[in-house]
């Protein structure tokens, strides 16, 4: 149905479900972990920028660049893991917004790479939020009852990176 790229359809609903459960996923996890700043505000004002850049300038999006960014993002906050390194707040703040602006920028200059010609337009945005209310659906209903710690947060980066992988990106 689409000319542009060799992911189909439904590779776009799983690319925007993986943007929009990493950005909620990470909103809880800034609520349990860092208590006295407001969750929401940087995450979500990160999510929409990322939006923005890649679908108003999508020139803008270099694959490379952010595949790259959120390779070294995943490696710093692998190190902080393993090393069980205490991090100052503002380092990891700065670490997971990293990811997630990485992450996002990932997902959805994907997305914009394989907008299909304008005719097929209207499928296309209706498999974005298609894909965005499964992905709400996934982290706000499925994940409390499959899960009794924050798993959410690492599968998601799993996710981001099979998506790219299958998509030939990485």
């Amino acid at each position: 149905m689409w000319s542009h790229g060799s992911c189909e359809p439904l590779h776009n609903r799983v690319i925007v479900r993986n943007g929009y459960s990493f950005l909620e996923k990470l909103g809880q996890f800034q609520k349990i972990h860092f208590q006295n700043i407001r969750q929401t505000i940087l995450p979500l004002s990160l999510y929409l920028l990322t939006f923005i850049i890649c679908f108003e300038r999508p020139e803008w999006y270099s694959r490379n660049i952010y595949i790259w960014m959120y390779i070294v993002s995943l490696f710093l906050l692998a190190i902080r893991v393993i090393v069980h390194m205490p991090l100052q707040i503002h380092w990891q703040i700065a670490a997971y917004s990293l990811n997630l602006f990485a992450a996002c920028m990932c997902c959805h200059g994907e997305i914009v790479a394989r907008r299909p010609d304008p005719k097929e337009l209207t499928h296309f945005y209706l498999y974005i939020a298609a894909g965005g209310a499964l992905g709400g659906c996934i982290v706000a209903l499925a994940a409390p009852m499959l899960f009794n710690d924050f798993h959410e947060y690492p599968l998601g980066n799993v996710a981001i990176i099979i998506v790219l992988l299958v998509c030939g990106r990485i």
